[in-house]
């Protein structure tokens, strides 16, 4: 029995530093090259589901209690670890690659940003679905109705949105471009969809 207890002890303290330590990893990397952090947490979070019977074995006799949570936990997560990923590949080879002019990324930035929180949505929607088990229309009608009452109350902001929009695709000028507007000459220093500076 003691033996048993001691087993416990060592494997939930194995999985703790386990987990203790790509998280410490995960948020300590400040590089720019995020595709490879995503690809470990992808493998990593893999293996632990490939794997979760025998960490759950560990734990004997509470394992049946803990199987589906851990389950659901680990592919939730992978989940989140293949949308960053996918993210994240999008930022190095596409926006900050392919589509790149003189380094700085010719695709607006609200644009950027609208594609990432539609990739996390994806996924969040995956994960109620596939992971927990839960319908998702009711979430996508309701998101569809809170979309159309925000969009009718900003009306005017909604259509200074997409003339900024507009503006940054037919790219009249760019950022660092010269520019005269009434007599005055001055540096493009950032453009986003509600103004330029």
């Amino acid at each position: 029995m003691e033996l048993m207890v001691n087993l416990e002890l060592l494997a939930t303290g194995v999985t703790a530093t386990i987990f203790i330590a790509v998280f410490a990893v995960w948020f300590s990397d400040r590089s720019k090259n995020r595709v490879n952090l995503g690809l470990s947490a992808v493998i990593f979070l893999s293996s632990m589901y490939l794997c979760q019977s025998e960490v759950l074995a560990l734990f004997d006799g509470s394992a049946d209690k803990f199987a589906k949570p851990f389950s659901n936990a680990i592919a939730a997560l992978w989940w989140l670890a293949v949308a960053f990923l996918f993210n994240k590949s999008l930022n190095r080879f596409i926006w900050h690659g392919k589509l790149a002019w003189d380094g700085e990324p010719a695709v607006p930035r609200l644009l950027r940003e609208i594609a990432t929180v539609l990739i996390y949505l994806t996924a969040g929607m995956i994960i109620l679905r596939f992971v927990f088990d839960q319908p998702i229309t009711a979430v996508a009608a309701t998101s569809g109705v809170v979309a159309l009452v925000m969009g009718y109350s900003a009306q005017s902001t909604l259509k200074e949105i997409f003339a900024g929009i507009s503006l940054n695709l037919d790219d009249p000028f760019r950022k660092g471009d010269l520019v005269e507007f009434d007599g005055e000459w001055g540096f493009i220093k950032d453009m986003n969809c509600r103004s330029v500076t």
